[in-house]
């Protein structure tokens, strides 16, 4: 019995003193990954300069390809999966805290909506964002002049794409 309890001492004792090393070594630094920019992804593409020479203050989509903050463009139908992508994308923004870094651009395209350009061009930001966005979900980089196309029947890939982007 004596031995058994001279064991247990020193198995303790070995198990303190390991305790005490781990408590020792360094901490990890904490790191603020806010202000890190992540380099333009290979998959974004470029909006052509076209497009904003030819989209005037006045055009219904002109914020959103020169807004301040980068943003969610959705153009969906007014049907139960429209309107189900558009809560989920909305729940995941705020879910995830993203808002500080998009605006979320949900644009409702009626079957009779007219896509032109004032100018007569299809080289406006509606035209492109309905060609390049109609069926898809784009974040757009409007300081950088850049779009990313994700599809939208992937709700997960869209917000983790968000939350890879946001400092984009």
């Amino acid at each position: 019995m004596r031995n058994f309890l001279l064991a247990l001492a020193i198995i303790f004792a070995i198990f303190i003193f390991n305790r005490t090393k781990e408590n020792k070594a360094p901490r990890p630094y904490k790191t603020d990954t806010s202000n890190f920019s992540v380099k333009s992804p290979s998959y974004s593409d470029k909006i052509p300069d076209a497009v904003y020479e030819n989209t005037s203050e006045n055009d219904a989509l002109f914020k959103v390809i020169n807004s301040d903050k980068k943003i969610i463009y959705y153009a969906y139908a007014n049907c139960p999966i429209g309107q189900s992508i558009k809560y989920n994308i909305q729940a995941g923004l705020d879910k995830e805290s993203l808002n500080f870094y998009y605006n979320f651009y949900p644009d409702l395209q009626g079957a009779s909506t007219l896509v032109s350009c004032k100018n007569g061009t299809n080289l406006c930001a509606q035209y492109y964002l309905f060609d390049n966005c109609g069926d898809k979900v784009c974040i757009i980089h409007p300081k950088r002049r850049e779009i990313v196309k994700i599809n939208n029947g992937d709700f997960a890939e869209i917000i983790r794409k968000a939350i890879y982007l946001k400092n984009w």
